[in-house]
């Protein structure tokens, strides 16, 4: 057996030429126990509490999850993203915080020029326990929005798959995000469409579209929450462990 404890989203990859293990080898997907329910139940419980008072906070707090320039994006546009973010947030949102989470390889980063705007703080913490206090979260195309998503924090991808197309899924003559498949982000292409997006939340009072993930998303959140009984079969069924340790 090869036990694929990653991230889910890792698995949800079409045309990928890429062997995970040995090709006799059976491959068991059990998900992560970081999306199970057991994990996630006080933190929901928290992010949903918080979210709901916001008509008596006197700020918005934005999350913004970044990505350094590198590999998968050239400098000019992580530039780009930052001040697009800025300013969208500015016309579209009157009293805010934008919490920046940087991506943990963004050394350098266009963030570091707006450490003098007080409504522009860098965070350090795990996403999920940031997330807990976000109302919006803006995601540079990272995993995060996968935590941020298991939390119900509305979470829109500002990203251009088709101008950065590494690491992304093909569809069709064109590319697509993992996140986007997925359904658990609202796409946005340039700084018009994040506009749109962040404008369509606003009207909702920070609520997602009622249209849910994929079936496959729900398929993974319940393989993680029953990673450690798929173990315990497979551990059972070749006696490394018998009935008598459990």
């Amino acid at each position: 057996y090869f036990l694929l404890l990653g991230h889910p989203a890792d698995y949800f990859v079409v045309n990928d030429e890429r062997e995970l293990a040995a090709p006799d080898l059976e491959k068991v997907f059990i998900g992560h126990p970081k999306y199970s329910n057991s994990w996630l139940h006080n933190l929901q419980e928290t992010a949903r509490n918080f979210r709901s008072a916001l008509s008596t906070r006197e700020k918005t707090n934005i999350l913004v999850l970044s990505r350094g320039f590198g590999s998968y994006l050239d400098e000019e546009s992580h530039s780009n993203l930052v001040e697009t973010t800025i300013k969208v947030i500015r016309n579209q949102i009157p009293n805010y915080n934008l919490l920046v989470k940087k991506h943990p390889r963004e050394l350098n980063s266009h963030w570091d020029n707006f450490v003098d705007d007080s409504s522009i703080k860098i965070v350090n913490d795990h996403i999920l326990n940031i997330a807990t206090k976000a109302d919006l979260v803006i995601s540079f195309w990272t995993s995060g929005a996968m935590d941020c998503f298991s939390l119900g924090v509305p979470v829109i991808e500002y990203w251009d798959p088709n101008k950065h197309p590494k690491g992304q899924v093909p569809e069709g003559d064109a590319f697509t995000t993992i996140y986007r498949k997925l359904g658990i982000v609202l796409p946005a292409n340039n700084e018009e469409e994040l506009g749109r997006a962040v404008s369509s939340l606003v009207s909702r009072n920070y609520k997602m579209p009622s249209d849910g993930p994929h079936s496959f998303y729900s398929e993974l959140i319940t393989r993680s929450n029953q990673w450690d009984k798929t173990i315990e079969k497979i551990l059972l069924a070749h006696n490394f462990i018998n009935d008598k340790v459990l």
